[in-house]
């Protein structure tokens, strides 16, 4: 998408899992103290700590966008992946309409919810009003109100936030090396990454959803394309298909 944010240099996003992360390591090496790590590091235990903690950020920083792709449905073996799949459309297809919209917004396409829920809008925008939006979108985000870019980004962003907070429950969890109780938190926080990456990846999902509803239209005029009614009819859908693929 073209809200994605993920890959901006936002430095200070990065501060507060570093700082909980250095006071962790050092009451973990205080209290812990393994024979391995005062070998490494003599006396001058917190200036240690001071340089891994530049380490530790640099590899939650290498392992983020994993996380995020794992969420989303990538990085899974393809068995496991088919299997998960198949499990979650399973559910699908036997639940009512209610419990429907808890699995997925539309039949699940992707092994995990997130994926799903993340890409699910695009399903429904094409069952609604034959839109290809993977075509349409660059247009579409060109024509949206400068406050709705931001919302988009802003909910991205968040999106992006949880994936670092999952990236860095692995590095606490390699913590727990130095001492054990540090995998208990890691755990609560995975959890609530978890918890803000679904929450975070709806937003997306309901946002997305919303701007075509609302300015899909705008698209098809900006394009010179006939529109009468206040929805965008299936055969100007097409006609702004078209226009977008460029015969492609």
């Amino acid at each position: 998408m073209l809200f994605d944010t993920s890959t901006r240099p936002q430095w200070w996003r990065w501060l507060p899992a570093s700082l909980l992360w250095a006071a962790v390591a050092l009451v973990a090496v205080r209290v812990g103290q393994p024979a391995w790590w005062s070998s490494l590091t003599g006396a001058d235990v917190p200036a240690a700590v001071v340089a891994a903690t530049g380490a530790a950020a640099f590899l939650a920083k290498v392992l983020t966008p994993a996380v995020r792709r794992l969420w989303l449905g990538g990085l899974i073996p393809g068995p496991v992946a088919g299997w998960l799949l198949d499990q979650r459309r399973a559910r699908w297809q036997a639940a009512g309409p209610q419990e429907r919209v808890r699995i997925a917004l539309a039949e699940p396409a992707q092994p995990t919810w997130i994926g799903d829920r993340w890409s699910g809008w695009v399903t429904r925008v094409r069952h609604e009003y034959g839109l290809d939006l993977p075509s349409v979108w660059p247009r579409l985000w060109l024509v949206l109100p400068e406050t709705v870019r931001v919302e988009l980004r802003r909910a991205d962003e968040a999106f992006h936030g949880a994936s670092r907070w999952g990236a860095w429950s692995l590095v606490f969890a390699l913590t727990g090396l130095l001492w054990w109780p540090v995998i208990g938190l890691a755990v609560l926080i995975l959890v609530r990454a978890v918890q803000s990456g679904r929450a975070t990846a709806a937003t997306v999902s309901d946002l997305g959803e919303a701007a075509v509803d609302l300015y899909a239209l705008r698209v098809a005029r900006q394009l010179g394309l006939a529109v009468s009614g206040p929805v965008l009819a299936p055969d100007v859908a097409a006609q702004v298909n078209a226009r977008c693929r460029k015969g492609a």
